[in-house]
Formats: C-alpha cells, structure tokens, sequence
C-alpha cells in the first residue's frame, strides 16, 4: 500500500505541477512550428550606429519612404534621448531621425496620406508617456492625444498601440495591452484631436475585445481590429457598430490593408 500511496502522490505531484505551468501561460507558445523566412540581414543601420532594439512599428508612406521607429537600442526609450523615430530611403539610407526625449515605449507607427507620422507610447514613468503623437514628415509634432502619464478615456490613454486614420479624417486609437477589466477600447476623435465616442470593452462578447493591437481601415470603410487576445480581426463600421470576425488567426498583431486591398495579418503563434 504504501508504494501506491507513494505513486499516488508522484502523479498528484506532476499533474499538480502541469496545473501550475499551464495557469501561468496566457496561450500557448507555438513558436517552433515551420517557418520559411531567413534572417541575419538588418534592413539598414541606425543613425548613431546603435544595435537596433525592439521594433514592432514599421509604414511605408505615401511617397515610398519607409518609417520605422526602434527603442533606444533596447526595449524602452525611457531616460533615453536617442531619437526612436528614422525615415529611410527604399534601399536603406536614413533620411532623418527624431522623437529624442518623447517617448517611454514606442508601440505603434501610422502614416497617414499626407505624410504624416502617427506614433503612440504604450507605457508611463515620471507623468510621462501613454499618448499619441503625430508629426510632421520633418520631425514637428502637430498634435499630442492624452494626457502625459495617461489615465481615464477619453482625456487619458491606458496603453494606447495603434492609429488608424478614416476616409473622413477620423482618428482612432486602440488601448489596452495587459488585461484590465474596460480598459481595451478603441477611441475615436475628430480630425482636430476632440473626442467622439469610444467602443470595444474587455469581454468575450461578439463586439468586446480583449488587447485591441492593430487597426487598419479596407476599401469599404471597415474598421479591421486585430483582436489579439480573441485571436480574431474584429470588423466594425466607423460608428462601432459590430460587423463580424475572422478567426482563423493566432494572437493578430499587425494588419495592412494595401492599395489593391490585399489584406495582410501578422500574428505570433500560428
């Protein structure tokens, strides 16, 4: 009896073990699965000559150049005054760099179509940080959204991650990178920065979201929201108003609509 008892508690043991592993992972990693692409190339060197950093924000503008933001060599730019944002040229060459000082975290890049670069700062330390900031294609900031620090829609941001410009010159933003209850919402502001209306909500509902990360605007005026923690695109008309999901993804994070309206979806774990 006693060596049962003991095999009894080794698999309690394990299984309790497995319980404990599983309730910390939020998904499951997938990541070893094929993958075709080569790497070992960086696309260009940086101004200063850093290392690159974290990069998750990369446009292409209307006139071909190519923007891309990198976190101060690391993953943050915080206490930094490197500047995060660079402008290339097609082959490579850096055109311009600004954006020293501004930003905590850059998260997400947005070029709208007069050029103008959108950038949100998902993080917050010393009553900086959790905005929106659009410049100029020279580097002048036009327009700030939020208030430093962030705080409560719709004069704060909590995590703001991605822009998205509408036909009408709408501006909306999504938020809500970790899971805090109503927090993962997209706003909506005129073209002047004065808010409209907000909607998403954390839930598991048909039109809630759980960590909106992309947004991306197709031909028919559809809002396509990478519902990453749903692991679906969400589609909605520029009101809110739900219009259905894609759901054959895994953890969305980045959406691009191209001018011949391909659609194309980055996700991490399919």
């Amino acid at each position: 009896m006693a060596g049962w008892r003991l095999l009894a508690l080794a698999v309690f043991a394990v299984l309790w073990g497995v319980r404990a592993a599983l309730a910390q992972a939020s998904y499951p990693c997938v990541n070893d699965a094929p993958d075709p692409y080569q790497r070992g190339a960086s696309f260009s060197a940086l101004p200063d000559g850093r290392a690159w950093g974290s990069t998750a924000g990369v446009a292409v503008a209307p006139d071909g150049t190519i923007w891309a933001y990198d976190r101060c060599g690391t993953n943050s730019c915080a206490g930094s005054s490197l500047d995060p944002i660079v402008a290339f040229s097609p082959d490579g060459k850096v055109l311009r760099h600004f954006g020293g000082g501004l930003f905590q975290m850059p998260h997400g890049l947005t070029v709208d179509d007069a050029g103008n670069v959108w950038v949100t700062d998902n993080a917050a330390k010393d009553g900086k940080g959790m905005q929106v900031i659009k410049f100029s294609p020279d580097g002048r900031v036009l327009m700030t959204l939020g208030k430093p620090g962030g705080g409560d829609a719709p004069d704060g941001f909590f995590q703001p991650n991605a822009v998205a410009i509408a036909s009408n010159s709408d501006i909306f933003v999504s938020q809500g990178h970790t899971a805090r209850g109503d927090k993962s919402l997209v706003l909506v502001f005129s073209p002047e920065g004065k808010f409209i209306r907000s909607f998403g909500g954390k839930g598991s509902g048909p039109a809630e979201l759980d960590m909106p990360h992309t947004l991306a605007f197709d031909s028919k005026g559809r809002l396509l929201v990478g519902d990453r923690n749903h692991n679906r695109i969400a589609l909605f008309e520029p009101d809110g108003s739900y219009l259905g999901e894609w759901k054959q993804l895994s953890r969305p994070s980045a959406v691009v609509v191209t001018k011949d309206q391909m659609i194309y979806v980055g996700d991490s774990e399919s």
